[in-house]
C-alpha cells in the first residue's frame, strides 16, 4: 500500500523519537513471536496505531496550530502501517547482528 507523504513524515517523526524506541522494538519482537495468532495481530495493530496517534499529538503540539489537525485519520493509519513495516525489518536486522 502506498502511503501519503504526510503519513511517511509522521512515521519518520515517530521513528526518530528516542523515548519510545525500546518499546516499539519490543512490540515488533512480540509480533514476530506470535505471528500465527490472529488475536494478537489485532492487538498489535492497535498498538502501532496508538504509537502513530501519539506521534501526531506530539507533532501537533510542537508545530501545529491550535484547533487544527495536521494529520488526517488516513495519514495516521498509513503511519501505523509504515511503523509496523519499518520495525519488522529493523528488529530482524538488529537481532541478526546481535546473535551472529
Amino acid at each position: 500500500m502506498k502511503t501519503s507523504p504526510k503519513a511517511y513524515e509522521l512515521a519518520t517523526i515517530v521513528i526518530n523519537d528516542g523515548a519510545g524506541y525500546p518499546g516499539r522494538c519490543e512490540l515488533a519482537r512480540k509480533i514476530r513471536r506470535t505471528a500465527n495468532n490472529p488475536t494478537y495481530q489485532r492487538i498489535f495493530a492497535a498498538d502501532w496505531l496508538q504509537a502513530a496517534t501519539r506521534g501526531a499529538q506530539i507533532y501537533e503540539r510542537q508545530f501545529g496550530s491550535p484547533n487544527a489537525s495536521v494529520f488526517s485519520a488516513a495519514d495516521i493509519l498509513g503511519a501505523a502501517l509504515e511503523l509496523a513495516d519499518y520495525y519488522a525489518v529493523h528488529t530482524d536486522e538488529i537481532d541478526r547482528l546481535k546473535y551472529a
